[in-house]
């Protein structure tokens, strides 16, 4: 049988229901499966209501023509689902063998392991991705796949996410995270730090993001500008209890993190200026982390850890201390980091002036964007690795000697890294 949650009511209307319960279209809507789960879920509906109709009439076939759309719908998704699965890079396939062997339940770990020790398949992915026929030489039957493997785990997967998502401690405890990081925000607003002040965060909203999101992409968390939901990684283990505890426990470095995004960031046109340019991600990061870990220490941890993006943070020491001011060019980039277009163009300036060049964030941009297209070229694949290979170079290259690059206009940096990459 497929995974399916406890209950099962008995008429069309009392299932559909129970579907939106259990998956309520929130911020789960991303999650991977979603949406075939539930055009799965209802195309059972359907079939449950049908039983009760007399075949032939009106009502059966209007019934009979939602039936076959649901399940073009949900073969379709089991189908698209499949494809992205064998677009998988390596890593992201170990991290799906990962995330199996420490959440699966019972039924479908011994499901895949019978799958591995008939020699069939050899990983989760590729259990996930083989058509059902292939098992059907084998002869005991006790623990050969029902179904289709990969609907039970899309099942499966989004019926875990729920519970972590819906759980009422973990969200009273991100109003009360929230709260306290508003009072140190504020703080910083009325010291003259931050250009805006944080009152953006009464309606944030946490969501739980899916391995797929998250750890494949080689993030713990995530924001969209302009949104009110702060994303963090989801929680395995083979209980609640165990996830639970894993999802709070990133709420001190991710969910700080994320939630500086959302309070400064929320309150920007970032199209206008420099923040809202892609290859200003580096920047945007480094200013988001380095306000994060005032935050956390302000918050009372004590044991603060070095925090994340390293190579951005170095970048933009490099960039600041530079300055006969660094203290003061560290201020103006986090209030150009969360003011205005003209905040922005001061501190442009100040980098400009103490560089003695034009349009020197400009050049490191351009100069980062065509390293990465460069690496990728020769094969790299991981989005981290890149990020974090082309900053070394550019930091190294400031640091050395940053002549050549500040010489030179944007259009001469992307040349000559065309010129490298052939």
């Amino acid at each position: 049988m497929p995974y399916t949650p406890d209950n099962d009511p008995a008429t069309y209307k009392d299932r559909l229901n129970d579907i939106k319960r259990i998956y309520p279209l929130k911020s789960h809507e991303s999650a991977f499966g979603h949406e075939t789960v539930r055009y799965d879920n209802e195309h059972a509906a359907v079939v449950d209501y049908m039983t009760g109709i007399e075949a032939g009439s009106d009502e059966y076939a209007r019934l009979e023509k939602t039936r076959k759309a649901l399940a073009i719908s949900a073969a379709i998704g089991i189908q698209s689902a499949r494809e992205a699965i064998n677009r998988m890079t390596d890593s992201q396939r170990a991290t799906l063998d990962e995330y199996f062997a420490a959440s699966a339940p019972p039924f479908l770990e011994t499901s895949y392991r019978y799958a591995v020790e008939t020699g069939k398949v050899a990983s989760v992915s590729e259990w996930l991705t083989v058509p059902a026929a292939v098992f059907d030489d084998t002869e005991d039957t006790t623990n050969r796949p029902t179904g289709e493997p990969l609907l039970n785990v899309m099942q499966w997967h989004n019926d875990l996410l729920e519970q972590q998502a819906e759980d009422p401690d973990i969200n009273a405890r991100f109003e009360s995270f929230k709260a306290d990081f508003s009072k140190v925000a504020s703080d910083m607003y009325w010291k003259g730090n931050i250009a805006v002040e944080p009152t953006l965060l009464d309606d944030a909203q946490l969501a739980v993001g899916d391995v797929f999101a998250t750890r494949m992409q080689d993030m713990v968390g995530y924001y969209y500008p302009g949104s009110n939901e702060v994303t963090i990684q989801q929680g395995t283990g083979q209980r609640h209890t165990e996830r639970k505890s894993e999802l709070l426990e990133q709420f001190r470095p991710t969910l700080t993190h994320e939630l500086v995004h959302l309070s400064l960031n929320r309150a920007l046109h970032l199209e206008d200026g420099l923040m809202g340019q892609p290859s200003s991600r580096w920047l945007n990061e480094a200013l988001t982390e380095e306000t994060s870990l005032y935050i956390r220490q302000a918050m009372g941890e004590k044991e603060c850890d070095d925090g994340t993006y390293r190579e951005e943070r170095d970048l933009l020491k490099l960039l600041t201390w530079h300055s006969d001011k660094p203290d003061q060019t560290a201020k103006m980039a986090t209030r150009a980091f969360s003011g205005d277009v003209s905040d922005q163009l001061k501190f442009l300036q100040h980098v400009d002036d103490s560089w003695n060049a034009k349009d020197v964030i400009k050049k490191i941009n351009a100069a980062l964007a065509a390293k990465e297209r460069q690496l990728r070229k020769e094969g790299m694949t991981r989005n981290r690795s890149i990020q974090t290979k082309a900053l070394r170079h550019v930091y190294d290259t400031l640091r050395m000697d940053p002549t050549e690059l500040l010489r030179a206009s944007v259009e001469e940096i992307e040349s000559a890294f065309e010129k490298a990459a052939r």
